[in-house]
């Protein structure tokens, strides 16, 4: 079957939608297609950074794709919404549409291409690999892929988070420690956390900017740690771990970075079998309480003097989602 790739015009939306909900059922189970039509569609045709290429094959169109143009952290083209009609899968249409959004983005000088992907999404995980797209992170249950179409410049990578290697953990630590002159405990602090890694009674994940450490959080394991040992309820070793040592570079503060470290923290621990986390914040640190309120800890176990200072502790059970990551 032939077709060709072209740019969408007012006329394709109600086709673009009857494809869009075709995608809607095959991976999310549901045609709810509400916020998606006439107005949703037209802003692609404003002139707003924004376009949708179609793929038409005898005279009816058989595939999308919407595409937006962004600068959050790089200049990228992020594309929105894509869908081949069943009967046309497999004859190269997406492989076009793609190739299509790397054109746009090279014709605005624009390098990377990014998009998201549902984990369970296997297929199209497979895909987007063989056309060049690698996996960055995951945003819950989604993956972000990008894919690198042309130099980058003068722009930054995304963030990873994830567990930090010995080496990272040392630099994050050395960094901690110099922040801190005068003060020993950090030092301490430093040769208790690296043991709690090196004999996996903690894991400290990281937030890393173009491999720097920015940010950190440890999972403790073992109740014999000393920030919960002699503290019941925090961390018995088996279903129930603490988080600890939370923390961002005040450059980095208020962009989601720790709130994306705690999801991967937490998505791990659910994959060790850990049904509970719990987490202490110091009674004087209102922003970072009410933070983890709203991330779900919410039952308040108890109150006690660490370090010269009032800590209150709070725990969450861990169901089947994170919290909503932002």
């Amino acid at each position: 079957m032939g077709y060709t790739i072209r740019d969408a015009v007012p006329s394709d939306i109600a086709r673009i939608e009857e494809l869009f909900v075709e995608m809607l059922r095959a991976v999310y189970q549901k045609d709810d297609a509400a916020g998606c039509g006439q107005d949703a569609w037209g802003r692609f045709f404003q002139g707003t950074g924004g376009r949708i290429c179609v793929a038409e094959a005898g005279g009816r169109v058989q595939g999308f794709l919407s595409m937006e143009e962004h600068r959050e952290w790089a200049p990228y083209i992020y594309l929105d919404d894509f869908s081949v009609s069943a009967p046309c899968r497999g004859l190269g249409m997406g492989t076009a549409l793609l190739g299509a959004a790397g054109q746009y983005a090279k014709g605005k000088g624009i390098p990377l291409l990014a998009l998201h992907v549902e984990g369970s999404n296997l297929r199209a995980r497979r895909f987007y690999q063989r056309m060049g797209f690698a996996a960055v992170r995951e945003e819950g249950t989604r993956i972000l892929m990008i894919k690198t179409v042309g130099p980058v410049q003068g722009g930054a990578a995304p963030l990873e988070y994830r567990l930090g290697t010995e080496g990272e953990l040392e630099a994050v630590w050395d960094w901690n420690v110099a922040q801190n002159p005068g003060d020993p405990r950090w030092a301490r602090w430093k040769e208790e956390y690296m043991g709690y890694n090196r004999e996996g009674q903690g894991l400290t994940f990281l937030v890393l900017d173009k491999g720097e450490p920015v940010g950190e959080g440890t999972l403790l394991l073992s109740p014999g740690c000393r920030p919960v040992a002699g503290r019941p309820g925090l961390c018995d070793g088996r279903r129930t771990a603490n988080v600890n040592a939370l923390r961002i570079r005040k450059a980095y503060e208020g962009r989601g970075h720790i709130s994306r470290l705690m999801g991967e923290l937490e998505r791990y621990a659910r994959g060790r079998g850990v049904t509970r986390l719990t987490i202490g914040v110091d009674a004087k640190e209102a922003r970072n309480l009410a933070i983890y309120l709203h991330w779900g800890y919410q039952e308040l176990l108890f109150s006690q003097w660490d370090e010269g200072e009032l800590v209150l502790y709070y725990a969450k059970d861990l169901g089947g989602e994170g919290h909503a990551h932002g």
